[in-house]
This record gives C-alpha cells, structure tokens and sequence, in this order.
C-alpha cells in the first residue's frame, strides 16, 4: 500500500483494516468465465446463512485465446456484474448473548444435545421441540441448491424459496390437532399468488394428495394432514419431510422462472 499510496498513513490504515476485518466488512468478488444461473443460488445461500456484513458479487470474464497461447480478457461488468446488498441485525439479551425476537429471524440454531444447550439460553421445552424438529431441520432436498429447513420458535419451520418473503411453513399444530405445509407469501405488493393463478390445476395435479389452494386476501397452498392418521410421532415427521420435499420439487422452479420473467430479486 506504501507502495501505491506513499503519503498513507499507516496506523490508520492497519486500525481501520483490523476493524474492517473484525466486523467482517469486505468485497468478495468470484469471476469466471461463464456465470450460469445455478450460480446465483450461491447468492442465495450466503445471504441466507452469513453472519458478516460482506458485500459479495459475481463477474463474467470473458477469455479469449491467441495462438501463442496469449489470453485476452474482458471483464463483463456493466452487465454481467452484480452486487448483493446484505443487512445484518443482532439482537443481543442483558447478558450479551444473541437472541431471534423478529417472526423473519431463524431461533439459534446448534447440534449439541439438549443437556448441553444451557448456554443459549434454552428452556427445556423449547430443547424439546428442536430435537422434535431435529430430523426435518437436517433433512436433504432433492434440489441441491434448495438450503435445509430453519427452525422458527414457537412452532414451525421455514425453507426459503427464491422470490421476495416467500417460503414453505411446516408445523404440527395443537390448535386442530394437525400437521401441514404450506406456501406463504408474507410481501406486500408482490402479486406472487395473482401468478401463480392461472397455474393452479396444474400445480395441484402435482403436489401431494390432499392439497388445496385458498384464495383469501393473500392466497396460499396447502396440505394438511390430522394427527390421527399417524400411527407415531417418526411418521408424522417424516411426512412433513417428504411434503416439504414435494413442495419444493413443485415451486422453486416455478418462483425462479417468476422472478427471472418479473425481474424480481
């Protein structure tokens, strides 16, 4: 840096850098020579999942070869490159521990056991019911670039799909004493359902036996299921986990199409 900037003052430079660094404040650009769209689910996955407030792109550089083995290259950045914008929150309690109060943060989220979870903060009940979750949190999709369920307190999980505040919620519930998944847009003025419309016969041909769609002030899809029809609490997990999967089989393809056609991002 002395070298291009002599006039730098370095232990500004080297504090800034270490506080930058610290809070996790920098650009990460990947180029290549061809940015396919499966790649952008790479976006999706670090803006869903990363704790640090990182800008991170994409740039397709084009690569031209000469006979003597000379490469030209052309970086694509007025249209090929784009930024992903990302906000951070951390809620922290009295005792500086991180907390999930907002319905859209995912509650903390860990592997170890119930009798080592003290440290979070954790009831015993509300161990209880990850590790009742536990086997649809870690489940596996068939789409790769679909990221596992997360696990929202009181009483349900989410998976989220590629179009602005859509997900799949999935929970057993008391109330009605049932289990369902269903597709929830929680935007406004995003005419999600209004697409998804004209659709509707043919998604339901689709999706698992027993769905229904309701067309309210916001519309959604749906499958339920009463947990009489269960015979123990291993099959209601593992129908959720398989309807789940369908769901996602069903509309991620639809929503990425959406959004490509409706440039919504």
């Amino acid at each position: 840096m002395k070298a291009s900037h002599p006039n730098l003052n370095e232990h500004e430079f080297v504090d800034a850098t270490a506080a930058a660094m610290r809070s996790g404040k920098f650009l990460l650009l990947i180029a290549g020579d061809g940015i396919r769209e499966d790649v952008g689910a790479m976006t999706e996955l670090i803006n869903n999942n990363a704790a640090m407030g990182f800008s991170f792109g994409l740039i397709e550089v084009a690569l031209y070869g000469f006979d003597d083995g000379a490469l030209a290259i052309q970086p694509r950045v007025v249209a090929k490159t784009r930024i992903i914008e990302r906000t951070v929150v951390v809620l922290r309690d009295a005792a500086g521990g991180a907390v999930a109060a907002d319905p859209e943060v995912a509650a903390p989220d860990t592997s170890t056991a119930p009798r080592a979870r003290a440290n979070l903060g954790e009831g015993e009940r509300q161990a209880e019911y990850r590790e009742w979750y536990r086997p649809i949190t870690e489940m596996v999709f068939d789409d790769p670039d679909q990221e596992p369920p997360r696990l929202y307190w009181p009483n349900n999980v989410r998976v989220k799909l590629p179009w602005p505040k859509a997900w799949l919620t999935s929970a057993s519930l008391q109330t009605g004493a049932k289990c369902g998944v269903w597709l929830v847009d929680g935007g406004e003025g995003t005419p999600l359902f209004s697409l998804l419309g004209p659709m509707t016969d043919e998604i339901l041909a689709q999706l698992p036996e027993g769905s229904k769609a309701y067309f309210s002030q916001t519309g959604k899809f749906g499958c339920e299921r009463p947990w009489s029809s269960f015979s123990d609490e291993e099959e209601k997990k593992a129908w959720i986990a398989d309807t789940l999967n369908a769901f996602v089989n069903i509309f991620r393809p639809r929503l990425k199409e959406l959004a490509s056609r409706e440039g919504v991002s």
